[in-house]
């Protein structure tokens, strides 16, 4: 195996939650094939958007293209047998079914720029770091379908997709979920094998979102929620089964949820019955959102508004 040392800049775009990604050095790393060479090539790719940027070396093997780091991990599976997809529809909601589970599991990060970056993960059902997945050409994230664990965070951003319903199987993340600046993205749905984000989940500045819905299983997020400037986000029905947001404050930065400046923003459902916060309750900048459905989403956690831990104002005042 060749191994190749390359340093990436990372990116991150985030707001008002505590995520934090720090640029590293990380290992290029790729299948075996059964010769035990490994052939690569390199390239450049470039992105750059409002507070993120990002630029990278792509690497390429026998299963395709795109931004790795990390190291592959064994199994006596051949990879390229997990490749195949099988998209359904149900309603208006689309399934994306796994049909040759993976088994090794990817050491370190993923980084996925390009069409053939999309064969990175096949055969993995997990991965040890981060997923990062940028750029246009990436219109959907159906070929995360056989994930099961991300330890750490996932970020995708200022892609073309139009949904998320790839990220159907993953059952735990390490760290935070962050969607953000995706110009097609109309609904955030499904996820509902996922009981546990160890970090926040960020859904922000996707122009054409209407809708958060599902994510039922999900118990506890530990660092926050952020939904805000979403121009066209009418309902958030999604985390109707979720206990708890965070539990205190660590390092000066506490669990909030955030759902500001949505213009269009009307319901609230899901979170309506929330019984813990761990920091502020920040419902602030929803023009058509009715102040009394914000205060029954505040009537159980009442005292981070009275404390001055909260605000709930620029609302719609007169229902």
């Amino acid at each position: 195996m060749i191994l190749q040392r390359i340093h990436y800049p990372m990116f991150e775009h985030v707001r008002g939650a505590a995520v934090a990604l720090a640029t590293a050095s990380i290992m290029l790393g790729c299948p075996v094939a059964d010769d035990g060479e490994t052939v690569g090539e390199s390239g450049t790719a470039t992105e750059s958007a409002s507070d993120a940027s990002a630029s990278s070396t792509q690497g390429t093997a026998d299963s395709g293209s795109g931004e790795t780091s990390g190291t592959a991990g064994t199994t006596t599976d051949d990879p390229t047998d997990t490749d195949t997809t099988d998209t359904a529809t149900t309603g208006e909601h689309r399934v994306v079914e796994c049909m040759n589970p993976g088994t090794m599991a990817w050491m370190g990060d993923v980084y996925i720029y390009d069409e053939g970056g999309k064969t990175l993960l096949d055969g993995y059902s997990s991965v040890s770091g981060d997923i990062k997945i940028s750029m246009e050409v990436i219109d959907n994230v159906d070929f995360l379908a056989c994930l099961t664990s991300v330890s750490g965070n996932i970020q995708i951003f200022g892609t073309t997709i139009t949904d998320v319903a790839g990220l159907g199987n993953i059952e735990t993340i390490g760290g935070s979920l962050s969607i953000s600046e995706n110009a097609n993205l109309q609904e955030v749905y499904g996820m509902n094998a996922l009981t546990d984000l160890g970090g926040a989940l960020i859904i922000t500045k996707n122009p054409a979102l209407v809708a958060v819905s599902e994510i039922d299983a999900l118990q506890q997020i530990h660092l926050g929620v952020n939904i805000d400037e979403n121009d066209k986000l009418v309902a958030i029905t999604a985390l109707q089964n979720t206990v708890a947001i965070g539990s205190d404050c660590a390092n000066g930065n506490c669990p909030d949820l955030s759902v500001s400046y949505n213009p269009e923003l009307t319901n609230i459902d899901g979170l309506i019955g929330l019984p813990a916060l761990g920091g502020q309750l920040l419902v602030t900048g929803n023009p058509k959102l009715c102040l009394s459905k914000v205060m029954s989403l505040a009537d159980m956690l009442q005292q981070w508004v009275e404390d001055g831990q909260g605000d709930t104002t620029g609302n719609k005042n007169d229902c």
